[in-house]
């Protein structure tokens, strides 16, 4: 530390350099307690934490019990709404299924989706 840099100190902190560099190690003592206590810490034996079986056993139950209601309730995979397979219709049918209304009103929703270019290229009345 230079001079100039000892003066623009405050007074404690100069007084703190002449006591010596401040870093001070511990005895030899402390380091073999250190060296003894962490011996012994891994000479101990873990504690290995498990679930119970039986709670294991309900919560897969409780899983299986969920995905089974899942997979066989009356609106699970594969129906439509009315509960008709919707895969056994075609896609004719299923676009005359929708109405004028139906179309104005996901397109007034999805509006900010579609590119402004593919209307002006879509010819008119298709």
């Amino acid at each position: 530390m230079s001079n100039k840099e000892m003066r623009e100190l405050p007074e404690t902190l100069r007084n703190l350099k002449g006591a010596g560099d401040g870093l001070k190690s511990p005895d030899p003592a402390y380091f073999e307690a250190l060296a003894k206590a962490s011996l012994a810490e891994g000479q101990r034996t873990a504690v290995v934490r498990r679930l119970p079986l039986r709670q294991l056993l309900a919560a897969a139950a409780a899983i299986l019990l969920l995905i089974g209601f899942w997979v066989f309730s009356p609106g699970g995979e594969g129906a439509g709404t009315d509960g008709v397979a919707v895969a056994s219709l075609s896609s004719e049918e299923l676009l005359n299924q929708l109405t004028a209304e139906d179309i104005d009103a996901y397109i007034d929703d999805q509006l900010y989706d579609f590119e402004s270019e593919l209307y002006a290229e879509a010819p008119l009345n298709q």
